[in-house]
């Protein structure tokens, strides 16, 4: 821990072993402000040892951006998250495709989550929207629920207390898609048992919501911190400004022998 951050660590550890679930927790920051490696220790000491609480699920979303449409992408994430649920709890392949199927509708809907995406035009998002309405598979809210039950049915054969998300990367992809992809697993945020843990700025919510609100002003910020309360409960800023700099320096130079431990 060369820039001084267990303290932070070791409370949100503390938070996360204590709070009620479901919850949605938001590791924010700039891009290399370490929000990566907090989730890798958040993993390590909530889910990786014996006596841990938690089955663990990491999901990093910009894997499934690249080189994909935004369709493709939102059906992809949603459908690995199952597919990663799934295999833990062992179910059968029947009970496996039920809910995948059920994702091919929820993707497309997500297309018209705060308006269309710019890459197709209104008249086709109707005709999309249409087909939608009219389709009798899976609603999100029952594929939320079919993951609750095996959730629920799951941890109850061992000593765990739940799962936790770590979704990775949201701040990579392509603004419009990570809030459009937020919206779409709204829902499964209330999963019980469940804890959510994302890594994602504010500043691209801001991006990503600006076809919605127009840009940011004194006028509508509300609207956009509401926006994001909607899915996010604890807010973790990264506290980059606490970072011992001093002391990461003088390690990493002792450690290629520039200095001696006696000059730091």
């Amino acid at each position: 821990d060369r820039f001084g951050m267990v303290p932070f660590q070791n409370g949100l550890i503390k938070f996360i072993e204590k709070t009620n679930t479901p919850i949605t927790i938001a590791l924010q920051g700039e891009w290399g402000s370490g929000k990566t490696s907090l989730m890798n220790s958040l993993q390590r000491n909530l889910s990786d040892s014996d006596n841990s609480k938690y089955h663990s699920i990491w999901l990093n979303t910009w894997e499934y951006a690249l080189m994909k449409d935004a369709q493709s992408t939102l059906i992809d994430i949603i459908s690995k998250l199952i597919q990663e649920v799934s295999d833990k709890a062992g179910l059968n392949k029947s009970q496996k495709d039920k809910l995948l199927n059920g994702v091919k509708k929820i993707g497309l809907s997500a297309l018209r989550i705060g308006g269309a995406f710019h890459s197709i035009g209104n008249a086709v998002a109707d005709e999309i929207e249409n087909k939608i309405n009219n389709d009798n598979s899976a609603t999100i809210g029952e594929i939320r629920d079919e993951l609750e039950k095996i959730i629920i049915d799951f941890i109850a054969k061992d000593e765990k207390e739940g799962f936790i998300f770590f979704i990775d990367d949201l701040d990579r992809i392509d603004p419009p898609i990570a809030v459009q992809l937020l919206e779409l697993l709204k829902n499964i945020f209330t999963l019980k048992n469940c804890v959510f843990v994302l890594a994602i700025d504010y500043d691209v919510v801001i991006k990503g919501l600006e076809p919605k609100f127009g840009k940011l002003s004194e006028q509508n910020e509300r609207e956009f911190r509401s926006f994001f309360a909607k899915w996010i409960q604890v807010p973790f800023s990264r506290p980059v400004s606490s970072y011992d700099i001093d002391g990461f320096l003088k390690d990493s130079l002792v450690s290629i022998n520039y200095i001696s431990d006696t000059q730091s």
